[in-house]
């Protein structure tokens, strides 16, 4: 079984023969739970889509010097940039479990919505909260993408920035299409004339009706359904990226 990766941020890593410090919670992990030594090889990456092989040189009190031996790029899976709008949800931890599981299936973006029915947290130190989720997420998948995460945005706010290369899909139990999540996916980018596929998911009791209507009136915005079973606001998010992917 591969280990998982290391994270340092791209201007913390040299070119091939450069060196990189691990510290922090990398340095813990590194040190602590996993009990590397001098001389052992590890992968890092940097978030952008690149790993880098690296030698464990030295140990400080509260870091590890490494010595870069070569950088590889991974090429994305995905064809297209998937964003997932989430409504921001009453229970956090929720939310947490959310950041963690896209950040698995690879996401481009996770953007917490504000909606009618949101109950907005405290903000202090939550933005950095789902970044420190998403990095862990990351390595232990060997992904090589960090998600974006923006910071909470109203639903009005995303919707006027879309434009008639992103198709954006919003789940909602009433759908009138008979045509499932996939279906819809597959048709629209059979042609390539979209680059980013955005989900629009709602917050417990889902989106408003007066969201609803409003959503209606934009353009390249589809009401879809998954089925007719009723999700957790995270597990619909969650199922809807596994589909997307």
């Amino acid at each position: 079984m591969n280990s998982p990766y290391f994270y340092a941020p791209r201007d913390h890593i040299k070119e091939p023969g450069g060196e990189l410090i691990l510290d922090g919670n990398e340095y813990r992990h590194l040190r602590s739970s996993l009990r590397k030594r001098i001389g052992d090889v590890i992968e890092v990456t940097d978030g952008t889509g690149w790993v880098y092989s690296a030698k464990i040189k030295a140990f400080a009190k509260a870091s590890a010097l490494c010595t870069v031996l070569e950088g590889r790029e991974e090429k994305p899976q995905l064809h297209v940039q998937l964003s997932i709008c989430l409504g921001l949800l009453h229970q956090p931890a929720r939310f947490d479990v959310a950041v963690e599981k896209l950040t698995e299936l690879g996401v481009s973006k996770i953007v917490p919505l504000i909606t009618e029915r949101s109950v907005i947290p405290p903000q202090v130190g939550r933005l950095n909260r789902w970044k420190g989720i998403a990095i862990s997420a990351l390595k232990q998948s060997r992904r090589t993408l960090l998600p974006v995460i923006d910071e909470p945005t109203p639903l009005t706010s995303i919707l006027q920035q879309g434009n008639p290369h992103i198709l954006q899909l919003v789940l909602h139990e009433k759908a009138s299409s008979e045509a499932t999540l996939r279906q819809i996916i597959l048709s629209a980018f059979r042609h390539e004339e979209h680059s980013e596929l955005r989900l629009f998911i709602g917050p417990e009791g889902g989106f408003s009706d007066d969201e609803i209507r409003a959503m209606q009136l934009v353009s390249h915005v589809h009401i879809v359904s998954l089925g007719k079973f009723r999700l957790r606001s995270e597990t619909a998010a969650i199922v809807a990226a596994a589909i997307a992917v």
